[in-house]
């Protein structure tokens, strides 16, 4: 009788813990923001897709206040639950990019986002930064130039290409896309600066 009432009481603590999980994370799939970090931290202890999508949410929010280092580990804690997620790899390759910080980690996620779709101009145009901060002028050229050519009214893009040439000594094609891109977004200059990017 008593491990009955055992099994009984086992079974009613999982369900609720299952019950107090899926409430987390429909707490963190909700809240907007910093509100998010609570219980999406919360959710990260469930395991499984719930704290892969939790993690992603984590670094969304931390991005968004300029924790890029933090934002890029959150991520590539999501990726161990979507290794294959190539939005979210190239999410991870960009945090380590503006961070500049651990550069290794984060091109090794854009590679392996490439790996998967070796057209996507998002991984492109990221790891280009990476090459850039690298002092490897020309692979980031390459990088941007490919970028460009599925997306050429990218202002970012086309600024930080910019930049690539002047440091290649190509002051004419630099300045005209430095100029271009602040003809697409005025604030260009104003949004790269916040990665510590300058002319």
């Amino acid at each position: 009788m008593k491990a009955v009432w055992f099994c009984v009481v086992l079974a009613a603590s999982l369900i609720a813990g299952s019950a107090a999980s899926a409430d987390e994370a429909d707490d963190c799939a909700q809240a907007r923001g910093t509100n998010a970090i609570k219980p999406c931290t919360a959710a990260t202890q469930d395991g499984g897709a719930r704290a892969a999508s939790a993690y992603e949410k984590l670094g969304d929010v931390k991005f968004g206040v300029n924790d890029f280092l933090g934002a890029a580990f959150d991520y590539d804690q999501a990726i161990v639950g979507n290794p294959d997620d190539v939005a979210l790899l190239v999410k991870a390759c960009r945090a380590y990019a503006v961070a500049n910080a651990h550069l290794d980690l984060g091109m090794a996620d854009c590679q392996r986002a490439l790996q998967r779709d070796g057209f996507n101009a998002s991984a492109r145009n990221v790891r280009g930064l990476i090459y850039f901060r690298q002092g490897k002028f020309d692979e980031a050229l390459k990088d941007y130039d490919m970028s460009l050519h599925a997306r050429p009214n990218h202002a970012g893009t086309l600024y930080m290409r910019g930049l690539t040439e002047l440091k290649l000594g190509k002051t004419a094609a630099g300045n005209g896309d430095i100029d271009a891109a602040k003809r697409i977004d005025m604030r260009i200059e104003i949004e790269l600066g916040v990665y510590g990017i300058q002319r």
